[in-house]
């Protein structure tokens, strides 16, 4: 018997390194605080699997119905490439890593930003470790009197900063 494919308010996905599969990422309205992965196989499109990866259960950093966006680090250089997962919201946003096999790493917060949605947030690079974004915020920079900044993310240890 298959897995039914699990339903989410607010989920993102993002394609494996073969892309032949989705990474489907999100929080039910019943689980509450528990970031949920499955792994949805499409090796043959007429017939989709579905397995359960893992899930984390963070309440005061993973929320149902705020918006999620997923992605896979862009180069050949790390096999199993992890998920880059970001939560966005009004006040402050989260972020993780899942890896290949459903492991979250602990959920950590940007201090004093938030990034306000999927589609003011964009990956325009990578070189290294890293992957560059370049995202909308909730506070105008002091410096370029902008709301918009380039943001780093290291796709090993799972930590974020800005770049003004």
């Amino acid at each position: 018997m298959s897995n039914p494919v699990p339903v989410y308010p607010q989920p993102c996905m993002a394609a494996d390194e073969d892309n032949n599969a989705l990474y489907l990422l999100g929080v039910s309205t019943t689980g509450v605080g528990t970031i949920e992965a499955s792994y949805i196989s499409l090796a043959n499109i007429n017939s989709p699997s579905i397995k359960p990866l893992g899930s984390q259960t963070d309440i005061n950093s993973w929320a149902a119905y705020a918006p999620k966006a997923c992605f896979i680090y862009p180069a050949d250089v790390h096999p199993n490439s992890p998920v880059m997962l970001v939560q966005y919201g009004e006040y402050k946003s989260f972020m993780s890593m899942m890896t290949a096999n459903g492991e979250f790493t602990q959920a950590s917060v940007f201090l004093g930003t938030a990034f306000l949605s999927p589609r003011q947030f964009s990956m325009v690079g990578e070189s290294g470790d890293y992957a560059w974004f370049v995202a909308q915020t909730n506070d105008t920079n002091s410096v370029t009197n902008s709301k918009w900044l380039g943001v780093r993310l290291n796709f090993t240890a799972g930590i974020g900063s800005y770049i003004e």
